[in-house]
């Protein structure tokens, strides 16, 4: 979100949280990429309060791989990134940089979650064809030079 009142994205007249994650037409175009043809009506159609508990609570989108209520957050957080990335630090925001994946975890500790995490991220983004994968991560121990 930036001090203008318009999205610098897609020059639309108001930016709101709501239009960053789900109303720019970025997001709407990846949006339509995701949610099922049958549920797009009601799912562009919410205020934000309604959008969020119908997204939360829907058991019933099926989805080739991982679970609704898992991914609407996820791709929130993506596309608000994505959006701060595109104002701040000028980048293009191409879909093929707005990815991400999901994956279960049993009883685990944290650099075992955290390591299986940037090993089936690299064997996503390589499944996919990407060859060039940037890792970010805050542990040490990943950390090379």
């Amino acid at each position: 979100m930036t001090n203008e009142s318009f999205c610098t994205r897609c020059g639309e007249s108001s930016e709101t949280a709501l239009h960053a994650v789900r109303g720019c037409h970025f997001a709407t175009w990846i949006w339509r990429a995701i949610v099922p043809a049958t549920t797009q009506i009601s799912f562009f159609a919410t205020s934000i309060d309604n959008w969020l508990l119908w997204n939360l609570t829907r058991g019933d989108i099926v989805l080739v791989e991982g679970k609704w209520p898992t991914l609407l957050p996820i791709s929130c957080w993506l596309l608000w990134k994505n959006t701060n990335d595109f104002i701040f630090k000028h980048t293009s925001g191409s879909s093929q940089e707005l990815t991400g994946f999901s994956m279960e975890v049993g009883e685990s500790d944290v650099f075992q979650v955290e390591a299986r995490a940037i090993y089936e991220g690299l064997m996503f983004a390589w499944s996919r064809g990407f060859r060039q994968v940037k890792v970010e991560t805050d542990n040490v121990v990943f950390l090379l030079d």
